[in-house]
């Protein structure tokens, strides 16, 4: 599994076109094909929030080309939520883009599985935010355009802007409803040395609150996610895939025997990932 790739027009403000990325991600493709493996990429893998979707086909349709060929899965994530009514229809612009779907659960082993992007738990982002979002996205593309303006890499840049667009969109929701008593409780029923030690504070602990809840609830045993660009495990029921736009690009594996592992992708074979969001 990967996560958030973020693919634009292959232009110096498409991230992933930075720094070899698209190398380094076929040769990890040629690994999982090598591996017998089954891909999955959970949600942003198109910016859509910065770049037109014909754009980014133009920069990267062999990519598509490459990941419909070895039958990868693909569901959706808030930066390419927009690509929904195109799900089995015909007016696809890509057989790819066609099967993309929505957030499933699933068995594998003996454990039940849930594969989604993250931002529907994410509490700052509403529902219906949808277009806010773009709009965010475009002001911050417009920054990006003259390097001058910030200090900061572009891959921080892109990361300090989405999160920022974010939280903008929680603020505005803020004047209308306060936080769930249901997120509350649950955050209070996980063990405080466990919160403690979350590393994005407010945000990963509701949104971890939330995945528990679901969890409690007996919705599924693991949660697999993208998202927050952190990749890492949580209890060893929550797993995060990362990013594909930082410094590092990590990927997590699942065995047919429902073990998880995270890894980093280095040039040309994978390494261990012992990251964690709580002990």
């Amino acid at each position: 599994m990967i996560s958030d790739l973020h693919l634009g027009d292959g232009s110096r403000r498409d991230h992933f076109a930075a720094r070899d990325r698209a190398s380094f991600l076929n040769r990890f493709l040629d690994h999982v094909e090598a591996n017998s493996g089954q891909l999955l990429i959970i949600g942003d893998l198109l910016e859509l929030w910065r770049f037109r979707l014909d754009d980014v086909l133009a920069a990267w349709r062999s990519l598509f080309d490459r990941f419909e060929a070895m039958g990868a899965e693909f569901v959706l994530g808030n930066h390419d939520c927009e690509l929904a009514p195109l799900i089995g229809s015909e007016d696809a612009p890509h057989p790819f883009i066609r099967r993309a779907r929505h957030s499933f659960t699933t068995e594998i082993g003996p454990m039940n599985f849930k594969f989604l992007h993250g931002h529907e738990v994410d509490p700052f982002i509403p529902r219906g935010s949808e277009s806010w979002g773009k709009i965010f996205g475009i002001l911050g593309g417009m920054l990006e355009m003259d390097n001058s303006l910030c200090t900061l890499s572009t891959d921080a840049m892109s990361d300090v802007l989405l999160a920022c667009g974010e939280h903008l969109l929680s603020a505005a929701n803020w004047v209308k409803s306060k936080v769930s008593r249901a997120v509350k409780d649950y955050c209070a029923m996980l063990p405080n040395e466990q919160m403690a030690n979350l590393k994005r504070g407010v945000r990963t602990r509701k949104m971890l609150a939330r995945f528990f809840a679901d969890r409690a609830r007996g919705l599924y045993d693991i949660a697999i996610a993208g998202h927050t660009h952190k990749a890492g495990s949580f209890n060893n029921w929550y797993f995060n895939c990362g990013s594909w736009t930082g410094k590092t690009h990590t990927y997590l594996q699942i065995r047919p025997d429902a073990t998880v592992q995270v890894f980093y992708w280095l040039k040309n074979h994978p390494y261990l990932n012992h990251s964690l969001f709580g002990g």
